[in-house]
């Protein structure tokens, strides 16, 4: 037999054995994906298996071609590609709130990748120091309210206190020791742009003998009255109003 002969079976060999290898069932041959036990003809898929397709018929359960559409597709890596837009189920991973058409891009339980979640409406929790994956951004129409100023507990969502479409002066507003760039300081949902001084609020005026001549003044914190000046106990201006 020639060398020829003997590499042309040879190829035939190989040949035959991809085209076995094909037939065969692609799947894991352990029983479990990622810690989840397999189903019978349940397993990771290629890329083109994921070419299928769901409908929403189809949701919950096997779509076209040799994908799924249902919610354990994720753990044995056999989603349809579309499976998410159909039926928001498997992967709908994200970089940024921009990554997302609704809701924002927020963390998943294992604090490591990021999935679109839907906005939290009103009284649903939100921020806070707590695990990223428990933090839940409001509505856009709403703000996220503390019960308490240490901001350790979630929040809730809860409708705005300012209003975004608010018409303002473009002057400097100093409220509360925050500095604001329009006239209207924080009613109009600006952040503070710096830190501006607050002139403590003035001496409450001191009690006077004016209109109060025979008693105490307001408050009883001296006398107008004719033994005042036994007592010691006289207002300042006693001889201006009562002698």
């Amino acid at each position: 037999m020639t060398h020829r002969s003997i590499l042309s079976l040879a190829v035939a060999g190989l040949l035959f054995n991809f085209g076995a290898g094909c037939a065969v069932d692609t799947t894991d041959t352990d029983d479990r994906v990622d810690g989840y036990e397999v189903e019978e003809g349940r397993g990771r898929s290629g890329k083109a298996d994921k070419l299928g397709s769901c409908a929403p018929s189809q949701c919950g359960g096997k779509g076209t071609g040799q994908c799924w559409c249902d919610e354990m597709c994720v753990q044995y890596g056999d989603c349809c590609s579309n499976v998410n837009a159909v039926c928001s189920l498997g992967p709908n991973t994200c970089a940024t709130d921009e990554d997302c058409a609704e809701g924002w891009c927020g963390w998943e339980s294992d604090n490591v990748t990021r999935a679109c979640k839907p906005f939290a409406q009103i009284g649903e929790s939100c921020d806070g120091f707590v695990i990223l994956s428990a933090r839940n951004k409001c509505d856009p129409s709403l703000e996220c309210q503390f019960s308490e100023p240490t901001h350790d507990v979630p929040g809730t969502c809860q409708p705005a206190s300012c209003d975004p479409n608010l018409i303002c002066t473009q002057a400097t507003s100093c409220v509360d020791g925050a500095l604001y760039p329009t006239g209207c300081g924080p009613a109009n949902c600006d952040e503070p742009i710096g830190i501006c001084f607050v002139p403590p609020p003035p001496p409450p005026p001191a009690p006077t003998c004016e209109n109060m001549c025979g008693g105490p003044a307001v408050d009883k914190a001296c006398f107008c009255d004719s033994v005042c000046s036994d007592y010691g106990d006289c207002c300042d201006d006693y001889a201006d109003h009562c002698e």
